[in-house]
């Protein structure tokens, strides 16, 4: 592949020689198999779990080499295989430098995770009010984030302390008297079962005067928000006609399995599109058009599409299995694939390249004013190309600029504008990567596109993530379907609720609309998967 020569979907690029680089690693097929069956492909999910064992023994003494050592050894064997395929240790550099990177990847992603499940009892505190209360209130990502800091803050403070500096933490000290501490000590030294069961005493304090804590900031800022929040309507403005709406098409590769077990088949899933774009004028995608991004994905979904554009005019927004690295086929599953790596920067170019190719006809919103879209993506053509086939690292951050602002994305179709937005939380893992935001700059943008919007026109705006959490029939889905609502969605909120407009999502895999103000929203079910709620 020459550079300079545009990306396409039916060329090999750098993330097929990846998997064949890190010699079964991170890819499994029927050709690589056999190199991570046995003992090394057990290795890899030792790494996973010793992070995870790490975390529950911080809580008594400093074991952090149990991330080094794994870590090591697993990047030994990564070199090895990658000596052994091509006879170069070339490579090996490469391989050095990202032990760094990949421990500190496992630690923050543990992080990350337990922060994320202490925070639960919180939300569950939010819908029991909400209930009570019979309001649905606007993200409190302000308070769930206090309360999820404040867990790690305190799991940071306790993950380094021995048994016998436990009752100088200073969220036991008001709970523990010190002489009745110093007493437990001494009998702790009499036997192992004293011990442990004075290590589980100050566990359960701990984690209880925790949870209190972060109780009396969600209480707070529950208040806070039933005083200002706003009442939302459960019936919704239907859309303009012509207008359709699918999302979550979760499209796999040739005979690939989707994520999820429970799925129609790929043939089902286009029979599906090409009948809601013989009977619309604008089909929106509202994002998760592909399963893991993958480049087949796109080139099956575009082959489907492309015969249809005479039509229906096709809209779509990027979700996040288009921009994260989701397969059956990665190894191992969870929290294995750097989010800093070329991979969700590849999906980043497939996706920029799919809209060019089906719905060219849009603008971006630059200092200077609109800019066509096809111009705009054209000017980087070279960058594309370079990076998906070479080896340019020193592109990496270009990559990321061209992408963040290229949003919102819009067309104007008639008396319709229609506005794309990235509702995707970048940086991120495969442990965080289902949340949603959307940054100040592109709130920005959105604001001087709704600004030009002509008199008397309607504003369609498209997103993956979810602004609100409808009650379900199922507690636990709603609970999980709360923590993943888009973190800053009261900020898009206040903007769009100032226009006439709508605004279609998908994510969850439900079908819910409602109206805040001026604001009407629709969430699509899954054009692949059963309702979740």
């Amino acid at each position: 592949m020459q550079k300079h020569q545009p990306y396409s979907f039916s060329a090999p690029d750098r993330e097929d020689e990846l998997r064949a680089k890190f010699f079964g690693l991170i890819w499994e097929d029927e050709k690589h198999v056999q190199h991570v069956s046995g003992p090394w492909y057990l290795l890899a999910y030792l790494l996973i779990l010793a992070g995870s064992l790490s975390v529950g023994f911080h809580l008594f003494s400093d074991w952090t080499q149990l991330y080094i050592v794994p870590a090591a050894i697993l990047l030994a064997w990564i070199g090895y295989g990658g000596y052994r395929r091509t006879r170069s240790n070339e490579h090996w550099p490469s391989f050095r430098e990202s032990l760094p990177a990949a421990v500190k990847l496992f630690i923050v992603s543990k992080g990350e995770s337990l922060a994320a499940v202490a925070s639960w009892p919180v939300v569950l505190l939010f819908v029991l009010l909400e209930w009570f209360f019979d309001r649905r209130y606007l993200p409190l990502w302000i308070v769930t984030r206090v309360a999820s800091v404040s867990v790690l803050v305190s799991s940071v403070l306790m993950a380094y302390g021995e048994v016998n500096i436990f009752s100088r933490c200073p969220y036991l000290r008001p709970l523990i008297a010190r002489s009745w501490t110093e007493l437990m000590h001494e009998r702790a030294r009499d036997s192992v079962w004293s011990r442990l069961g004075l290590m589980g005493h100050y566990l359960v304090a701990w984690v209880g005067w925790t949870y209190a804590q972060a109780m009396v900031f969600a209480a707070i800022g529950c208040f806070v928000y039933w005083l200002f929040s706003r009442r939302i309507d459960r019936n919704a403005r239907p859309l303009p006609d012509g207008v359709h709406h699918l999302s979550d098409l979760h499209i796999t590769s040739g005979m690939d399995k989707p994520i999820q077990s429970d799925a129609y088949s790929n043939t089902k899933v286009f029979e599906k599109l090409k009948a809601q774009a013989q009977i619309a004028d604008v089909l929106v995608i509202s994002g998760d058009i592909t399963d893991g991004g993958l480049r087949g994905e796109w080139h099956d979904f575009l082959a489907a599409c492309n015969p249809l554009k005479a039509e229906a005019k096709f809209i779509l927004c990027p979700g996040n299995h288009d921009l994260h690295p989701y397969s059956h086929k990665y190894r191992p599953k969870v929290s294995a694939i750097p989010m800093n790596s070329c991979l969700p920067r590849l999906r980043k170019i497939r996706y920029l390249r799919a809209v060019n190719e089906l719905c060219p006809d849009g603008y971006v919103m630059e200092s200077g004013g609109p800019i066509e879209l096809n111009r705009y993506l054209a000017r980087y053509d070279h960058v594309f190309s370079e990076y998906a086939y070479g080896n340019d690292g020193a592109l990496a951050r270009q990559v990321d600029s061209i992408w963040e602002a290229a949003f919102p994305m819009f067309w104007t179709i008639r008396d319709q504008m229609f506005v794309a937005l990235d509702t995707n939380r970048l940086p991120s893992n495969l442990l965080t990567s289902a949340l949603g935001d959307v940054g100040t700059a592109q709130l920005r943008r959105l604001k001087q596109i709704a600004g030009q919007l002509p008199f008397g026109a309607r504003l369609i705006v498209v997103g993956h993530h979810h602004v609100y959490t409808p009650p379900s029939r199922n507690p636990l889905v709603e609970l999980q379907m709360k923590y993943l609502q888009m973190l800053r969605s009261n900020a898009l909120t206040r903007v769009l609720s100032a226009v006439d407009c709508h605004y279609l999502h998908g994510h969850r895999h439900y079908t819910f609309e409602f109206s805040i103000d001026r604001m009407s929203v629709a969430s699509a079910p899954s054009a692949r998967y059963k309702d979740t709620v």
